[in-house]
């Protein structure tokens, strides 16, 4: 049997008021919903939360992943822009905002080319439920402990990790396709 996380259900409005920002050029991605599993929606809700908390910044990286400290999942998005790297944490049990980090960029890496190479745009991304339904297809028995969506090059990729006993397995996924290209076993 495959097991999911369960999380409270979140009341998230998709008009939830980030202002002119990166939220309205990502509005009608996938991941941002207001209808879906609970872990959908929690990465819509984090999603909407770091466009409000951060409103020029665009996303480099969503993490889904098991913590001992809080003894729950949390939910880490990375972000950057020309000057700054940010990144905040939400615990799911709760949806609280628990960290907020803005770093300024060295002097080096303030010319925008990290930006354009980092940045990910969400808008052709297949709904989180869609891909762990592909997931759920290649393995069972397992449980699932993070997963996280980050780009390279031009490849937007999903990556999760799921325990089978002292087992660990790796699959990862064309976030737009849903298409497996690799499982790794350990």
């Amino acid at each position: 049997m495959f097991h999911v996380l369960h999380f409270l259900p979140l009341y998230f409005q998709a008009d939830a008021g980030a202002g002119p920002s990166q939220l309205d050029s990502e509005r009608d991605h996938a991941l941002l919903t207001n209808s879906g599993s609970d872990m959908q929606l929690a990465i819509s809700h984090a999603l909407v939360l770091f466009y409000e908390t951060f409103p020029k910044a665009a996303i480099r990286k969503i993490e889904v992943d098991y913590s001992n400290k809080y003894n729950d999942y949390l939910i880490k998005i990375k972000g950057i822009d020309v000057e700054n790297s940010y990144e905040i944490k939400i615990d799911l049990s709760d949806h609280r905002l628990l960290e907020r980090s803005m770093t300024l960029l060295p002097d080096r890496k303030q010319d925008g080319v990290g930006l354009a190479r980092e940045a990910i745009s969400l808008k052709d991304v297949l709904p989180f439920d869609v891909i762990l339904a592909k997931v759920q297809e290649e393995i069972s028995q397992s449980d699932f402990y993070k997963c996280e969506l980050e780009g390279y090059g031009r490849l937007l990729k999903w990556e999760f990790h799921f325990r089978n006993g002292q087992e660990t397995i790796q699959i990862d996924l064309d976030g737009e396709t849903g298409h497996i290209f690799d499982v790794t076993y350990d």
